[in-house]
């Protein structure tokens, strides 16, 4: 936040040494480009603030804790089997 507020103090320096500094010459161009072009700069430098290399992904099932009810036992070697039939099937 410091620094893009230091960013926009530059900005306004330069938008009022582009209008006072007369005359006008190769340097008002210069305060007239940062005046543009200084906000751009300023949110993109206010954006990274903070910024450590990027999110690391992690598998979804790593952090889940699986739980049973209480009394069941759990059962790893069960084997769940879903079928699907449709209504024009004969064998159904």
């Amino acid at each position: 936040m410091k620094q893009y507020v230091i960013t926009m103090a530059i900005r306004l320096a330069c938008l009022i040494l582009a209008v006072v500094i007369q005359p006008f010459g190769w340097y008002t161009f210069v305060f007239g480009a940062g005046f543009v072009f200084l906000p751009w700069f300023a949110v993109m430098f206010a954006n990274q603030v903070g910024r450590s290399g990027g999110a690391s992904a992690e598998r979804p099932e790593l952090s889940l804790e699986r739980t049973a009810p209480a009394g069941d036992a759990p059962d790893d070697d069960a084997v769940i089997q879903i079928s699907e039939t449709s209504k024009d099937d004969p064998q159904a």
